[in-house]
Formats: structure tokens, sequence, C-alpha cells
């Protein structure tokens, strides 16, 4: 009997030291769960929304049936608004569980599909953007060729401008010197002789072939 009475006990201590655990881990939950309504309230008025997001599918881990569901809802309708892709979805795969967990399975596929929507929706826009990156990066290189052209067409420009005028100089530098009895030589000498004393080469030749053919008379 006194064995019984001391199993009794101990049993009764166990159950009550159970009890007050969890207990303890009730109260600590609802502490926790008031903590991130709060901060949640102080997030909705200054925060960005993909923060508000990401606080209410952290709580919604904490709630239970109808709660959480309407805490992720709002999740998934804030991340649609925000166009943030990633976190519709991870609010909408929390959907999917909770509306599994109490047996509506039509919402759970409804949220499923909107999941592949999301996907399809982010898949074209990433086509999109990559699309148009490329075609800035064509009309970038575009722009560095088209400009590389203006230089070198300025350059030829500049050369061609420049060979014009040594040819305008040579033309009044040759112009000069004939007037002033000199003979212009294209590879840069001057002949400064008096033109009584110049002769071509041609002139002297044909004097003494002259005078060899008349010969000393007898």
């Amino acid at each position: 009997m006194y064995r019984t009475a001391l199993l009794a006990l101990l049993l009764l201590v166990c159950e009550s030291g159970f009890a007050q655990s969890a207990r303890q881990r009730r109260d600590s939950l609802r502490v926790t769960i008031a903590a991130m309504k709060a901060d949640l309230a102080r997030i909705d008025s200054t925060g960005p929304a993909a923060r508000a997001v990401e606080a209410r599918i952290k709580l919604a881990a904490l709630l239970k049936g109808k709660e959480a569901i309407r805490v992720l809802d709002q999740a998934a309708t804030m991340a649609d608004s925000a166009r943030e892709a990633q976190l519709g979805i991870d609010a909408r795969t929390g959907l999917i569980e909770r509306y599994r967990a109490v047996g509506d399975h039509k919402r759970a596929l409804a949220e499923a599909l909107r999941i592949i929507e999301i996907e399809r929706n982010e898949s074209a826009s990433n086509v999109e953007r990559q699309a148009a990156e490329a075609s800035g990066i064509n009309r970038l290189h575009q722009q560095e060729r088209d400009s590389l052209i203006a230089v070198r067409e300025q350059e030829a420009s500049a050369a061609l401008i420049t060979m014009g005028q040594a040819q305008k100089a040579i033309v009044t530098r040759e112009r000069l010197d004939r007037s002033n009895g000199r003979s212009w030589h294209p590879a840069g000498g001057v002949d400064h002789r008096p033109p009584s004393t110049r002769s071509t080469p041609r002139a002297t030749t044909d004097a003494a072939r002259n005078g060899r053919a008349a010969g000393p008379r007898r």
C-alpha cells in the first residue's frame, strides 16, 4: 500500500510538472505572438512592403487554423501589389499547407495554380529583361563604333587639308621664284644664275655638233 501511494504521488507530481511546462510554453508563445503583432503594426506604418510580407509569413508559422490562413492571405496579396514574386510564392506555399490541413483541397489547388502562373510570368519577365540588356549593350557598342568612325573621318579630313595647304604653298613659292627670275626645281633646289647664262644641255650639244661639222676652212 505504501508503494501504491508513492507511485500515485509520483504520477501526480509528473502530471503537474507537465501541465505547468505546457502552460509555460503556451504563455511564452502568446507573448511572442503579441510582440510580433506589435512589431507588424510598426512595420506596416513605417517599413517597406517586403518587410511587412516577411513579418506576416513568420507570424503565420506560430498561428493556427483560420487566423494563420487570414495572415498568409494578407501576405500573398501584399506581395502581389509590391511585385515581390518570391515572397508571394512563399506565402501561397504556406496557404497550400494550411488549406490541406483543414481539408479545403479546392483552395489549395487554386493557390498551387497561382504559384505556377507567378513563376511563368517571372520567367517571361526575366527573358524580356535579358533581351533589353542585350539590346542596350549592342546599342552601346554601335555608339562606340560610330564615335570611332567619326574620329577617323576627322583625322582624314585634317590630313587632306594639311596636304592641300602644303601644295598651295609650293605653287605660291614656285610662282614667286619665277617672277623673280629664278628657276624652281621641284626637288627643292633653286637655280640662282641669271637667265642669260643659263643653257640647257641640249643647246650646248647642238652648238658643239655644228662647230665640228663646219670644220676649219683651208
